[in-house]
């Protein structure tokens, strides 16, 4: 069984492979950059206005303006995406940095995330985007913890390779319901004995 009560399947073939092979490290990057291009793709495009998401957007929209930090995260996302409205990247950050303002932990993840990726005419910065992704660890947000334990463990986006920090942060998600971390928690653990 594992530190946690339970049996973690293919973890022994898993940790053999990242730690002597190195070769599924080097796949992930492949893997990431592919991802990182099919979203910049992604980012360019204005979705469809229709009645039904512009009525969603409108709704979502006075909710906002009432101070309720959900619906300000919600309608920076419809900003970020083109959603029920034109795309804009700067209102997204606007309304993304109120909710964050107001308690919500996901929103400055989200703003992370248009600062990884550029959005609109919000231009890519990896800076930017690690203050961004601090805020919401630092907040509370599980996949922000997570996120940052795993740039830790590459030293990738800026982040020097550090699998104590890498340890420390997945612990934290973990701790905060990202259960799906405790494989690479074995195999930070194994690293670092």
């Amino acid at each position: 069984g594992d530190a946690y009560g339970g049996e973690l399947e293919g973890t022994d073939e898993l940790l053999k492979k990242l730690t002597e092979e190195k070769k599924p490290l080097k796949q992930m990057k492949g893997i990431n950059e592919f991802l990182k291009k099919l979203t910049e793709e992604e980012n360019k495009k204005q979705k469809p206005i229709t009645n039904e998401n512009r009525k969603e957007f409108e709704k979502k929209l006075q909710l906002a303006k009432q101070g309720n930090a959900e619906a300000q995260k919600e309608v920076g996302i419809m900003y970020k995406r083109g959603l029920g409205t034109l795309r804009d990247g700067k209102k997204a950050l606007e309304w993304l940095d109120l909710s964050t303002r107001n308690g919500n932990s996901e929103a400055p993840y989200i703003i992370s995330y248009i600062f990884r990726n550029g959005v609109g005419e919000i231009l890519k910065s990896n800076e930017e985007a690690n203050r961004w992704l601090k805020l919401s660890a630092e907040m509370g947000y599980a996949i922000a913890q997570s996120v940052i334990g795993g740039r830790y463990f590459t030293g990738d986006d800026g982040f020097i390779k550090n699998y104590v920090l890498a340890h420390m942060w997945k612990n934290i998600a973990i701790a905060n319901g990202k259960s799906s971390d405790n494989v690479m928690l074995t195999v930070l653990e194994r690293l670092m004995t």
